[in-house]
């Protein structure tokens, strides 16, 4: 989504996600007791985020491979873009806000484009724990939450992570791919309606929805929201990514969404993410084969009780017998422990599903089946 806001003329993005505040917290030179030096501040954020400022770095979101023939990336003048932030602070208090501010000034700046024609700045948290320290210095932000349907999330998360990172293929991880799909956005439900929203990934493609965003963070709809790029450059895919856009696909490609996750996951591990998720499913309009009644509601706890689809793979009595023969009695143990947590987890969810449902956040989507729930 952020890729697409890449060209907006009103709105300010910086390079993908950039932790600011983050390293605002930690950096030791913002923390010294005594007046902060903004160009010792500057080579310290700069020697932080370089990758953001030298693309071609950037082998894990592929921006080494820029523009229509994937052999462009994005190099910023380090100088011309310190002096910017410079200027721009000037005799300013130099904090967090001030110097939120003038980067992504500077970055826009850096690469020439109008910053006097910029309404609004579009910053990417990417995880909810960095969302209270931003949230102090802009106050009056606007939320938006992007989701995916959580059962195919679940698949991509886990596979696509154990493909790319061996240290992600253990016992704890499938867990930890759930708990962030699930509950992570949790604390969101205590903002008002005005204040947050939540977007399909699979609506980047609809012309109508994006309108429906324009609207709600009131900046005019542009073409360029139907464009992939980063500065500019044609983006082709970060490297999880299993599938890539054709030639053809210059913005979002609804292709990329699909990952088959119905195949992957067996039925049971289904039917039973489809019950304690029946609230959300529904919210978001994403297919169920949720079933109501007094059986169903019986069988389930017993069915939490089966190991899952990624569970069986470290079950399975191979990977218990080497672990066994490697003397890794730490792994051998967790293969039990992480189901046991998991557990708990979806006993937690199931008994959730006997209370009133609860309100989701509201959709940025203007689609027919969900209007009238919108409005």
């Amino acid at each position: 989504f952020q890729s697409l806001l890449d060209g907006h003329p009103e709105i300010f993005v910086f390079n993908g996600q950039i932790s600011i505040h983050e390293w605002w917290i930690a950096s030791r030179f913002t923390q010294f007791d005594g007046p902060l030096d903004i160009d010792d501040l500057l080579y310290d954020f700069l020697g932080v985020h370089l990758i953001k400022f030298r693309s071609r770095y950037d082998h894990f979101e592929r921006k080494g491979i820029l523009g229509e023939n994937q052999c462009e990336s994005i190099n910023i003048d380090l100088d011309e873009f310190r002096k910017h932030v410079r200027f721009l602070i000037g005799n300013k208090l130099i904090d967090s806000r001030t110097f939120s501010i003038a980067v992504y000034t500077a970055y826009d700046l850096c690469i020439g484009r109008d910053v006097l024609s910029k309404r609004i700045f579009f910053h990417h948290i990417h995880r909810i724990h960095n969302l209270d320290p931003y949230l102090e210095d802009f106050p009056d932000s606007k939320i938006i939450c992007m989701t995916r349907d959580p059962r195919a999330a679940y698949v991509s998360g886990v596979e696509h992570w154990r493909r790319y990172n061996a240290s992600a293929d253990n016992s704890a991880y499938p867990l930890y791919v759930f708990y962030r799909i699930i509950e992570e956005a949790r604390p969101l439900l205590s903002f008002g309606a005005e204040r947050v929203r939540a977007l399909r990934l699979e609506d980047l493609g609809d012309r109508d929805v994006l309108k429906a965003v324009c609207l709600w963070l009131d900046v005019d709809y542009n073409r360029c929201l139907q464009k992939s790029t980063w500065a500019g450059l044609r983006w082709w895919g970060d490297t999880l990514s299993e599938k890539k856009p054709s030639a053809e696909d210059h913005g979002f490609s609804e292709n990329m969404a699909v990952n088959n996750w119905e195949k992957k996951l067996r039925w049971l591990d289904v039917y039973v993410m489809d019950y304690i998720l029946a609230d959300r499913l529904n919210w978001f309009g994403y297919p169920s084969r949720h079933s109501y009644g007094i059986f169903a509601k019986f069988i389930i706890p017993f069915l939490i009780l089966l190991p899952t689809t990624y569970e069986r793979r470290y079950l399975s009595p191979k990977n218990l017998v080497q672990k066994l023969l490697r003397f890794q009695i730490k792994d051998f143990v967790r293969a039990f422990y992480h189901p046991l947590r998991r557990m708990v987890v979806f006993f937690k969810m199931y008994t959730r599903t006997m209370v009133k449902p609860e309100p989701w956040l509201l959709q940025v989507n203007v689609s027919p089946k969900h209007r009238e729930k919108i409005e």
